[in-house]
């Protein structure tokens, strides 16, 4: 006597996920995008808070030094504060990744070594500067790339253990074998002889 599957016959049914795999999708997987949704709401909100610091910091004269490297060139500027020389490759807040897309980048970029330009340093900590006061154009949409990453992994997080509790209820319940219909076991009827 053969068994029927409900479904069709080449189709295997799905294995059981392991407790550590079921661990790493829905524990495990989520957090990179959780991590890289924090690091980027926390690098905008402080390029946001220090913009907003640096329109009433102390101001003094530096003066540009960029320099051409092997694959791209370096935005730099030295200024002395009390006697102390510093140097920094800051521009403005709100930069993030490839800087050369950023409009200041380039004003900065075109000017000769040696040029005069406004640097504006925190007083209590020189060593943080910027040429430009305020947050750079479209920094919020570093802002609003971090929060996606932030809920999608959160609802990942949430959603995909029920989400495989489901799937594994499917899959158990349209796995149960069905036995075929028999046929009549009534003894045949005698052919009448001519």
């Amino acid at each position: 006597m053969f068994y029927q599957l409900s479904r069709n016959k080449h189709t295997r049914p799905l294995q059981p996920l392991s407790p550590f795999a079921r661990f790493a999708i829905c524990r495990l997987f989520p957090l990179p995008f959780i991590a890289l949704g924090v690091c980027f709401i926390y690098f905008q909100t402080t390029a946001y808070y220090r913009a907003h610091q640096s329109k009433s910091w102390s101001k003094t004269i530096g003066e540009v030094h960029n320099e051409q490297g092997k694959y791209r060139r370096t935005v730099a500027y030295q200024y002395t504060v009390n006697g102390t020389e510093y140097s920094s490759d800051h521009v403005i807040f709100g930069e993030l990744g490839d800087r050369n897309h950023s409009r200041e980048w380039n004003i900065v970029n075109e000017l000769a070594n040696g040029t005069k330009v406004d640097v504006y340093y925190m007083p209590q900590n020189p060593e943080v500067s910027t040429l430009f006061t305020g947050v750079r154009e479209g920094g919020w949409f570093n802002f609003i790339f971090g929060l996606s990453f932030l809920f999608s992994g959160i609802i990942v997080l949430i959603a995909m253990p029920s989400l495989l509790k489901r799937i594994a209820e499917q899959d158990g319940g349209g796995n149960a074998h069905k036995l075929p219909s028999h046929p009549s076991t009534a003894p045949p009827k005698a052919r009448a002889t001519p």
